[in-house]
């Protein structure tokens, strides 16, 4: 095993660079960590092996002791991704009485430039220059990597050509749906993943594990759980299944093909929802599908909606989430309506809404998962709702959030998945949450419950 660079994630979630190189002796192999020295500021979550008090040492500085150990030597294994290593330190002769055991995590930064966070699911979707990357579950095919593998590591999809691939490095949009995929490359939706309601807009119900080409072209695509939207010089034009009338065509017949609404939209959205909001225009919010738990915010009274209904409200932004919706008004502040267990709503309770509700805040980007909400506002990433994955960032002992809490990270974008969280700041793009599927891009399977680095700017 050569030496190589790998990131270590750190207690105050900040990542710093290790040596990694492998050691061998005739009973057993081991891997030894030489931290860099230029950067020993930032702290490691420690353990001591005998004694759990000494734990941890922050900015390599022992609460107990207070005294600062400057150049530590760690020798250790690794399993996995989990890296259980026994460190030794010393410093002006002094040792520490017994060693101390360190339990970090191990993953790559990679050498991309971040353009875009495209999308998120239980699977994620970045951009770059000159390609698409994706990482997570794949079970449907829907990261288009030509097999049904889930992968956790990012892959670019520009190193995976195949006769009729398109061109990765013209991608302008793209969206993640449950268990399908869509991308807008040179003006023409490309869809990979589950069609068995036609979510694929293919005209048949045909599953993809590499992405085709739908002839249809847009400029905007959102892919709900199992239906796909897309906008087409104005208009909103739909795809797949209908069974809660998310089409919005006043029926619950499933469509094979991307079919107009007739209806003039300024943005459109279903992201991993079984319902469809839209701004139009006038910046009115209309929305239909099902509501049972308030998402529409047309009511309590209303369950499904077949065709766009006004829910009084105007916006000049909107998300959808698995089971609630949010909304950015004229002025800036948010509202959200829809499932509220566990806080996701972000009102200071976990009672639900049927109507969108002032959150008191304001933002300039808003995301929605499955439990969890996350916003920017002045560049600052707040979070609010169920933490039990870690999908809000704020560490292991948080479990639920029911108002916007600030994270203390800043943000230039942000996109959700069911459960997980994907960041983009001057540092780099950092993620956190569930992790069962790779998503989070960080090689292994390990929940995260602080924002870890995945790409360093």
């Amino acid at each position: 095993m050569a030496d190589q660079d790998f990131s270590v994630l750190l207690d105050d979630g900040k990542p710093n660079q290790i040596s990694v190189g492998l050691v061998e002796t005739p009973s057993h192999r081991m891997i030894s960590y030489l931290l860099d020295p230029t950067k020993i500021g930032d702290a490691l979550f420690c353990i001591n092996e005998q004694d759990p008090d000494y734990l941890p040492l922050v900015g390599l500085r022992t609460r107990r002791l207070g005294e600062v150990y400057p150049y530590p030597a760690i020798q250790g294994y690794r399993a996995g991704n989990e890296v259980d290593v026994v460190c030794y330190m010393q410093a002006e002769g002094k040792e520490l009485p017994s060693p101390v055991r360190v339990i970090a995590y191990m993953a790559p930064v990679y050498g991309l430039q971040v353009v875009a966070l495209l999308s998120a699911a239980t699977h994620t979707m970045i951009l770059s220059p000159n390609s698409v990357w994706v990482v997570g579950w794949n079970a449907y095919g829907q990261l288009g990597t030509r097999d049904r593998v889930q992968h956790e590591f990012f892959v670019d999809l520009g190193d995976t050509p195949y006769p009729s691939a398109p061109d990765f490095s013209k991608v302008t949009d793209g969206s993640a749906g449950a268990s399908h995929s869509m991308l807008i490359i040179d003006g023409v939706i490309w869809a990979s993943g589950r069609n068995s309601y036609g979510q694929l807009g293919a005209g048949n119900t045909t599953w993809s594990n590499e992405y085709i080409n739908t002839g249809f072209t847009a400029q905007s695509v959102s892919c709900g759980l199992d239906h796909s939207i897309a906008i087409k010089d104005g208009i909103l034009w739909v795809c797949g299944r209908n069974n809660n009338g998310q089409l919005g065509l006043g029926d619950t017949y499933n469509r094979l093909s991307f079919t107009s609404t007739g209806i003039s939209v300024l943005k459109a959205v279903c992201h991993i929802a079984d319902h469809t909001l839209i701004i139009k225009p006038d910046n009115s919010v209309w929305s239909c599908g099902y509501g049972g738990q308030g998402e529409t915010g047309l009511g309590s009274d209303i369950n499904i909606t077949h065709t766009f209904t006004h829910t009084s409200m105007r916006a000049s932004d909107i998300a959808t989430g698995a089971n609630h919706s949010m909304l950015i008004d004229l002025s800036g502040g948010v509202w959200t309506t829809g499932h509220n267990n566990g806080g996701r709503l972000g009102l200071g309770d976990a009672i639900n809404r049927y109507r969108f509700t002032a959150t008191g805040m304001s933002a300039d980007v808003i995301a929605a998962g499955s439990t969890h909400s996350m916003l920017i506002s002045g560049g600052k990433l707040y979070a609010t709702g169920n933490n039990g994955n870690g999908q809000l960032g704020l560490g292991q002992e948080v479990t639920l959030v029911y108002s916007f809490a600030d994270t203390g990270l800043l943000a230039n974008d942000v996109v959700v998945g069911f459960d997980h969280t994907i960041i983009l700041n001057s540092n780099g793009m950092l993620a956190t949450g569930d992790n069962p599927r790779g998503q989070l891009g960080l090689g292994d399977t390990i929940r995260r419950y602080i924002f870890t680095q995945v790409v360093q700017e």
